[in-house]
């Protein structure tokens, strides 16, 4: 049985996936949304990020994080404001340099750039 299920329609009818991990990227021309599903543990969490749509005009920037805890507990990490109130160089959580994608440059920390690039495969 796979961790993460998704579904989507378009003109085209409904499709879904399943997965251990997750990752879906609807978007216009200039902008979208990514979603990426992990399985941290017990626990369930997804990045959003912001995009440049098709385009690609800008960067992906990380924008939320959204956990479940293993007692249930559903814990939402906002990144728009912190953006937009402070030019943010640093990750929030361990306080490393930012990528140009707006992630942690340490491969250790969740955020970074390497955890987000480890490749997808099916269960």
């Amino acid at each position: 049985m796979s961790r993460f299920y998704a579904d989507i329609e378009g003109n085209r009818g409904f499709a879904t996936r399943q997965g251990s991990r997750i990752r879906a990227h609807p978007r216009g021309w200039n902008v979208g949304v990514l979603v990426q599903g992990y399985a941290d543990g017990e626990a369930d969490e997804f990045h959003i990020y912001a995009t440049g749509g098709s385009n690609r005009r800008e960067l992906d920037r990380l924008i939320a994080v959204v956990r479940r805890e293993p007692n249930g507990r559903i814990e939402v990490e906002s990144r728009i404001v912190p953006a937009i109130e402070e030019d943010r160089d640093t990750c929030q959580r361990c306080s490393s340099p930012l990528s140009r994608r707006g992630l942690c440059s340490d491969e250790t920390c969740p955020y970074s750039d390497r955890a987000q690039s480890e490749p997808f495969t099916e269960d």
